[in-house]
């Protein structure tokens, strides 16, 4: 029989072989009507072979994702700064970085997470894929209700520490309080980025993004530009959005779907315990029987009533008491083995995750030392300038990470099924895509530096042209970013989170701070501005020599 070439297939490696065959994945949910292509669309699964076009149709919903899940940020800034004014600005740039602190656990699990449910769907384990899924899920609820209540506690020290007083104080604690009412769904919000894409639904968590967006903007509209609640407005829309963005995929996931996860049990073994217990008690009570009516037969006189009571009795206790043992004996064991596996697939997916969770805090803590820094050299003005430019600088760097989360999954299922000349071609044609990307970057930070700058902070003609002079040196940037980004997510999908963090640790913890640190005492505020630049590019050598020294230990190359 014939397959015809529009019906979806799988792409498997043939260890024996050595060679690539072809075989059709039949699933209905595969495929759906398409006006002008015989009928059928093709939806794109991770088990496919990815060429240029199917790699950005697949990752294109991530990157148009990641750039909506940037635009709240970006939103609040335009509306606090043109109806907020500077000062209002700088206080949101001065505790957002905190604030994304305790967010970043979502990018910990949803990445980390991610690339372990990937593997084992590779695998062939599509049960133990959904019950770690659904294990990832509940975990990532309860510590995002403990960090809301150790955020609130904590953002006024914070703030002080930081370096705020007087007005820009009280608008940092009220930005706060606000947006840390949302942050459990916050976290779920980032770690659902994740699993979509895993569930091979990159479309459908596009539109829960962009719902999410829209919810931002309009409250955002609504709240500070119509009735004038200034930043306590944009931290309500923000909250709204960010609950928009959590809640709506959890109850796609709870209902039942045609994707390939569901939240559900988190217990493993227990229909096999249950069926084990159940034909234990079943064989016990036969075996009682069979004793009780062998003692009947052999008692023939009056002492033997009593014996042949007392043997019934026995068999019949005996075995009772041997199958209760044996089934509280199963159940201890069930829920000590379930215990230790949640304990080590967490474990794993923190460790795993561990680069993202590391990349987050450290241009956290990096995004401190600028504005420690833009304060001593700038003032007020230098955050505010400093503030645009990271906006700015969000949407752009969105572009690489919702690549590098979209093929991410991708990465790990070929990995766990061992197809190494699938691996190859991932990692060349996402090179050349990255190198595109920084390119177009550079081009288009350069051009709409002064654009930018004045849609933000045009009103004040000094901090313009401040922000203008930072955004042509900051540019210079994405020519080297992407590189850094892909392969530290690149080593998180295969696995590998150790090299990841170690990645994401030395390019902003160690590269940008010593950089921020050192770079202002020679050359001032430029020195400000060109230290990303000299830590990405440190940053862009140290993926090159990660992915040539690992390169036979993978099979990558």
């Amino acid at each position: 029989m014939t397959v015809p070439r529009s019906l979806p297939r799988r792409w498997k490696w043939n260890r024996d072989r050595f060679a690539w065959k072809e075989e059709v994945y039949a699933k209905e949910a595969c495929f759906r009507t398409e006006p002008g292509r015989g009928g059928v669309i093709v939806q794109i699964q991770l088990s496919d072979h990815f060429d240029y076009k199917k790699l950005l149709r697949f990752t294109l919903p991530s990157i148009v994702m990641m750039i909506f899940t940037s635009v709240y940020v970006v939103v609040d800034g335009f509306f606090v700064s043109n109806y907020a004014g500077k000062t209002a600005l700088a206080a949101v740039n001065y505790i957002y970085p905190y604030l994304q602190i305790l967010g970043a656990v979502g990018f910990m699990i949803g990445t980390g997470g991610s690339a372990l449910v990937a593997k084992t769907l590779g695998e062939g384990k599509p049960g133990e894929a959904r019950r770690l899924f659904s294990l990832f899920v509940r975990v990532s609820g309860m510590i995002g209700v403990l960090f809301m209540i150790l955020g609130m506690v904590t953002v006024r020290p914070m703030a002080v520490w930081l370096g705020a007083e007087g007005q820009m104080l009280e608008d940092c604690v009220s930005y706060g309080m606000l947006f840390l009412i949302s942050l459990p769904a916050f976290i779920l919000q980032m770690e659902f980025q994740s699993f979509m894409i895993v569930a091979e639904k990159p479309k459908l968590g596009l539109v829960f993004t962009v719902l999410a967006g829209v919810t931002n903007m309009v409250f955002d509209w609504l709240l500070v530009a119509i009735l004038h609640w200034g930043i306590m407005g944009a931290a309500v829309a923000t909250s709204f959005s960010q609950i928009v963005g959590g809640a709506v995929p959890l109850v796609y996931f709870i209902c039942p779907n045609s994707s390939l996860l569901r939240l559900g049990s988190i217990r493993t073994g227990v229909g096999k315990t249950r069926r084990s217990a159940n034909m234990k008690r079943g064989a016990a009570r036969r075996s009682a029987d069979v004793k009780s009516g062998a003692a009947r037969r052999s008692v023939d006189t009056k002492d033997g009533i009593v014996a042949r009571g007392s043997a019934g009795v026995k068999a019949e206790v005996s075995a009772a008491g041997n199958v209760e043992a044996s089934v509280g004996m199963d159940a201890r064991t069930s829920v000590r083995g379930t215990a230790l596996t949640n304990a080590a697939a967490l474990w794993k997916s923190f460790t795993n995750g561990s680069s993202e969770l590391m990349n987050n805090i450290s241009m956290s803590v990096v995004a401190m030392l600028y504005n420690i820094q833009l304060m001593k050299y700038a003032g007020e003005n230098g955050v505010a300038a400093y503030s645009v430019i990271m906006y700015v600088m969000m949407i752009f760097t969105a572009v690489f990470l919702g690549y590098s989360i979209g093929v991410a999954p991708v990465v790990s299922f070929h990995y766990g099924a061992g197809n190494h000349q699938e691996l190859k071609g991932l990692l060349k044609r996402s090179l050349t895509i990255i190198g595109i990307f920084s390119v177009l970057m550079f081009v288009l930070g350069e051009v709409l530096a002064s654009p930018l700058s004045s849609l933000f902070v045009g009103y004040h003609e000094e901090l313009f042209q401040m922000t203008c002079q930072g955004f042509t040196i900051y540019s210079f940037m994405y020519l080297f970013a992407g590189f850094a980004i892909f392969g530290s997510g690149f080593f998180t999908a295969l696995n590998d989170g150790i090299t990841s963090a170690v990645i994401a640790f030395l390019r902003t913890l160690v590269f940008e701070a010593a950089a921020i640190l050192i770079l202002p005492a020679i050359w001032g505020l430029k020195g400000i501005w060109l230290s990303v630049v000299v830590a990405e590019v440190l940053a862009a050598l140290l993926c090159a020599a990660f992915l040539l020294g690992k390169r036979k230990r993978y099979h990558y190359m």
